[in-house]
């Protein structure tokens, strides 16, 4: 619960500096390649399964930083034990840095899994991603490799075979 509050209010602060200052918002759409996570097996996704992302996003006018908020839904799945499920649907927040071309990040997700026995949400967990973005007129590119770990002490345990990849483009509104 105190890390729940924590976050929330991080996420609230941050959307204050950005009501402060002019902003421009976006959505988007994207895909996302999981990877089988050595550390966190609670996550559903297997080697190679596939997410697809919607997306609403803040720019700052200087475009330092954006807050995104997006909806990953996944509905194959190829983890031992996981053939059965209906659908994943992960909530996420990040506040991705941008500097020209380079993006990185820290963001929060928190999936909610069904089949046909149950649905429940899973634990919490964090990712940091690092990529480049690249606009075309108004559609802004970016490609990304995301790191999902269930705790900050297991950023010790980093195991390239974890990393995820995905592709995201954005449109203002």
């Amino acid at each position: 619960m105190k890390k729940t509050l924590v976050i929330a209010l991080f996420a609230l602060s941050t959307m204050q500096v950005f009501a402060a200052t002019s902003a421009i918002d976006m959505v988007g759409v994207g895909v996302r390649y999981h990877a089988e996570s050595s550390i966190y097996t609670d996550l559903p996704f297997g080697d190679g399964d596939m997410s697809y992302a919607l997306s609403y996003e803040v720019h700052d006018t200087g475009d330092a930083y954006a807050l995104q908020f997006a909806l990953d839904y996944a509905f194959d799945f190829s983890k031992e034990g996981m053939e059965n499920m209906d659908y994943a649907l992960t909530p996420q927040a990040n506040l991705i840095l941008k500097d020209k071309i380079w993006r990185g990040g820290v963001g929060v997700l928190k999936p909610y899994i069904s089949n046909d026995d149950e649905s429940d949400w899973a634990d919490m967990y964090y990712q940091l991603f690092v990529g480049f973005g690249h606009k075309f007129g108004s559609i802004e590119t970016t490609l990304m490799t995301y790191y999902p770990f269930e705790s900050f002490s297991d950023l010790s345990d980093f195991e390239a075979g974890d990393l995820e990849y995905g592709i995201f483009a954005s449109i203002p509104i």
